[in-house]
């Protein structure tokens, strides 16, 4: 288990927000890039896509007409 693994699965038990910790994660893939993520890290990962993608499609701006 990774030391980020370790603090992911730490703040979801915890109960911490879920946009927050997405946050965090992201940044701290930022900061250190790493090609070697643990499964758990994968699907944590693939569920902030997944999410973003529903968001943006929510907040598509409708094409104007003229």
């Amino acid at each position: 288990m990774s030391k980020f693994e370790k603090e992911l699965r730490r703040r979801l038990a915890g109960g911490d927000s879920i946009q927050e910790t997405a946050a965090w994660f992201i940044h701290c893939m930022t900061k250190t890039p790493r090609t070697d993520l643990t499964p758990f890290e994968v699907k944590f990962w693939k569920r902030i896509v997944v999410a973003y993608k529903r968001w943006k499609e929510i907040h598509r701006r409708p094409p104007t007409r003229h």
